[in-house]
């Protein structure tokens, strides 16, 4: 077993994590960095600035949590084509999802308790056993999980009003005045009354997407059938937005996410600088967290709750920008980024190779004319 070469990646898949990066970045900017999750919640995002709230509204209706669906899609995808590289198995992918877990829980504690690694890794290890089961009943459990909440409520303790308007609070001195050990200590209250409930409320959901990846890999859902993409977008679409026509949250996220991901394939399966940043998502999320830390947070910068929604979005798209072009520069240089070079040795135990020696320009022109294929 070895990681993939340049050569070996289905690109459109890279393409699409990119796209989900994007979205990730601009929901987590705005819901848990530049403000209090607690207060995005309560519906009190202050301070808004000049044309705020149309802002919000629509990142609210067309990109929050379908970036975090599409995201989880792929996953279960990447899952599936590692456990068909490791002929599934199971010691391979307890490590890669121990490693991610070990990631996910320092990124956590010490950078930003908003993490998603933490319950992608947990996803992982569930996933490990149903691997061997048929891609129809895959797709069949994953319905069953994504409608699980709607139909039973998780018994899942969420904050108060009164909870959350004392977590705001708390937030607001915390994250914009407090020093590192205060910080620390009201990070943890804040996970233990907030994060890990949200957590809980969104496994069953995030596990069910994962498994639709995998039976979706497995079906050749991104080979190239650019008809059936077409029928995505205007079926996802369309029942997307009488979801967001009628407000109903679950009858918008999921058409919608993948009519976006169908309508950039669509487009462009191998937009390079994206399929970069999709394929160092890694390092991205991670140093997206940093950066935005030291931002936002009083230990740098100290902006929090202090930046109207239209600049940190215009500051956040300048730097996912900034973000493909370094992602391009640095693959030109080597094999992966930072991150998943340790992520990749540590569930290979052996060191993988780093630099290039070539050096050349990061670009995808064998991976094109291979087009969407396996990995």
């Amino acid at each position: 077993m070895r990681p993939v070469t340049a050569a070996e990646r289905v690109v459109p898949i890279d393409t699409l994590r990119g796209a989900a990066l994007g979205g990730v970045l601009i929901v987590n900017l705005l819901t848990g960095f530049r403000a209090p999750l607690s207060a995005h919640i309560l519906g009190a995002d202050e301070p808004l600035g000049w044309g705020g709230s149309l802002l919000l509204s629509l990142v609210g209706a067309f990109v929050e949590f379908k970036a975090f669906t599409l995201f989880s899609f792929l996953f279960g995808v990447g899952v599936a084509i590692q456990a068909e590289r490791a002929d599934r198995s199971t010691y391979f992918l307890l490590r890669r999802f121990g490693a991610l877990l070990g990631f996910g829980l320092f990124h956590m504690v010490f950078v930003w308790n908003g993490d998603i690694l933490v319950l992608y890794a947990i996803c992982g290890l569930f996933l490990i056993p149903l691997l061997r089961l048929p891609a129809y009943f895959l797709a069949a459990l994953g319905l069953l999980l994504i409608g699980t909440p709607y139909m039973a409520p998780l018994p899942v303790p969420f904050p108060s009003h009164t909870t959350l308007s004392e977590l705001t609070a708390g937030a607001l001195h915390a994250y914009r005045t407090a020093g590192w050990h205060e910080l620390q200590a009201f990070r943890w209250r804040e996970t233990e009354l907030l994060i890990a409930p949200l957590l809980l409320l969104s496994f069953p959901k995030t596990l069910g997407l994962m498994l639709w990846g995998v039976a979706g890999w497995r079906c050749r859902l991104l080979g190239g059938n650019r008809r059936l993409w077409g029928w995505i977008v205007v079926a996802g679409g369309t029942i997307g937005l009488m979801g967001l026509l009628i407000r109903s949250e679950q009858m918008a996220t999921i058409p919608l996410a993948f009519a976006y991901g169908a309508a950039i394939l669509l487009w462009n399966p191998h937009a390079p600088w994206m399929a970069a940043a999709g394929q160092m998502a890694l390092t991205n999320y991670l140093t997206q967290s940093i950066v935005f830390g030291f931002v936002f947070y009083g230990y740098g910068f100290g902006w929090f709750a202090s930046l109207g929604v239209g600049a940190t979005l215009a500051g956040g798209a300048v730097f996912y920008c900034t973000q493909m072009a370094w992602s391009r520069w640095w693959l030109g240089r080597f094999h992966f980024g930072p991150f998943e070079w340790l992520w990749r040795s540590v569930s290979y135990l052996q060191w993988q190779p780093f630099r290039r020696e070539d050096a050349l320009a990061y670009s995808l022109p064998e991976s094109r004319r291979r087009g969407p294929g396996r990995e």
